[in-house]
């Protein structure tokens, strides 16, 4: 082979070679259909289909956004079995946290500064137990009753044994205790269960939440050196796309045809949950808000961008803050992805409506609005067939400002 040559064209050329004599043999024979236009026409919306399962009619911003608690990246921490309701008209169900009915609470560390949390399995029999696919590896029949489970710190420079290797799980009244050694720049991190064959269930069930890793300069407190916006101003939003049974359980599948407990390589679902409540909404004052947002669906990416074209400062990704915020019209988020935002609030109307979309093909919207109050909706178009349904996010009721924060390091 001529070393000149880039292995793309040698492949390219190999293929040619041997279609040749394919080609002449078919070269005489008519096309059976015309090619098709370019472009190719628009189609419509495909409808309602009874192949894939559906949540039913839940009304937008009747729950307020749930925000966890912060607490040190330290002592012990339950993965527990509750009860939790996701939204005002559905019925409670049991679902799973990390010491809490659903979700965890922000864990908060340093950096350089070393955490030791030991984890403890009080889950109980899975919540998800007849979804559980015993054909994947790793994966048993005590798995419905007795489920395992490790943690993840996702995107964290862990070391081998505070990995949370998936196959290394534990049962119930086991756990691992993970020291962190934290030795990387100030990010926004998040936990989650890691187990093989079952990680798609656990994560749905509720086990996740964020880490926020400090440092001297994105210290979380008020007069950090960076003007950052703290306390009540920082907020995180874990974004998970969820579909729901009429009894407020969950419903892991997607389309209605494949055998209950088949693993179905990914998940979307046409209901859109911020921080473990479907459409919710929340207070705010008119001033700068950093929002910490976390893409903890298990398949369904996001380009979010808002209706009046305002800017987002982006200020910070995976790998944690940039040199210098950066104003972006949209920002793609795909599963497990953060990205730290700052928005800023301070030009908000009586009576207006902003709107954080997602015009992905996929959609997800998040919108604003303020009456003395702003709002944050959500919309979705969903990717296998689903129809157009509208999803209300965030609610925001305005009163007084605090001094104004820098979008940037000062």
């Amino acid at each position: 082979m001529n070393e000149n040559l880039p292995r793309r064209g040698f492949l390219l050329g190999a293929f040619g070679i041997a279609g040749m004599g394919y080609l002449a043999s078919a070269a005489a024979e008519p096309s059976p259909l015309p090619p098709p236009p370019v472009p190719l026409p628009a189609l419509p919306a495909p409808p309602v289909t009874p192949f894939n399962y559906h949540s039913p009619p839940l009304r937008p911003f009747v729950d307020e956004l749930p925000i966890p608690e912060t607490r040190v990246a330290a002592g012990e921490l339950d993965a527990m079995s509750g009860t939790h309701r996701y939204h005002r008209d559905l019925p409670e169900t049991r679902s799973w946290g990390f010491g809490q009915p659903v979700l965890g609470p922000n864990l908060e560390a340093v950096r350089d500064r070393v955490a030791r949390i030991r984890f403890r399995n009080q889950l109980g029999e899975h919540v998800l137990a007849a979804h559980v696919d015993t054909t994947m590896h790793g994966v048993t029949e005590a798995d419905r009753t007795d489920p395992r489970f490790t943690v993840h710190l996702h995107g964290g420079a862990n070391s081998p044994g505070a990995e949370g290797h998936p196959l290394i799980g534990w049962r119930n009244g086991g756990g691992p205790a993970f020291t962190y050694g934290n030795r990387q720049e100030a990010a926004t991190l998040w936990y989650h269960d890691h187990a093989m064959g079952i990680t798609r269930l656990n994560i749905q069930a509720g086990l996740a939440g964020m880490y926020y890793l400090r440092d001297e300069f994105d210290t979380g407190r008020d007069g950090n050196p960076l003007g950052l916006p703290s306390g009540e101003f920082e907020i995180p939003l874990i974004v998970q796309v969820r579909t729901f049974n009429a009894d407020g359980s969950l419903q892991p599948m997607v389309a209605t045809y494949i055998p209950q407990g088949s693993n179905q390589s990914g998940q979307l679902g046409d209901v859109c949950c911020v921080n473990g409540v479907v459409w919710p909404r929340l207070e705010v004052r008119r001033t700068v808000y950093r929002f910490r947002l976390l893409n903890g669906s298990n398949s369904r990416p996001y380009v979010f961008e808002f209706s009046d074209a305002r800017p987002f400062f982006v200020i910070g990704g995976d790998l944690g803050l940039l040199d210098a915020p950066v104003a972006a019209p949209g920002v793609r988020v795909s599963p497990g992805e953060r990205v730290d935002l700052l928005v800023d609030f301070r030009g908000i109307r009586d009576g207006e409506h902003v709107d954080l979309m997602n015009t992905a093909d996929s959609r997800a919207v998040l919108t604003a609005s303020a009456r003395s109050s702003l709002c944050c909706t959500a919309s979705h178009r969903s990717v296998l067939g689903f129809p157009h349904v509208e999803f209300r996010g965030c609610s925001v009721r305005g009163g007084g400002a605090p001094g104004p924060a820098r979008p940037g390091r000062g």
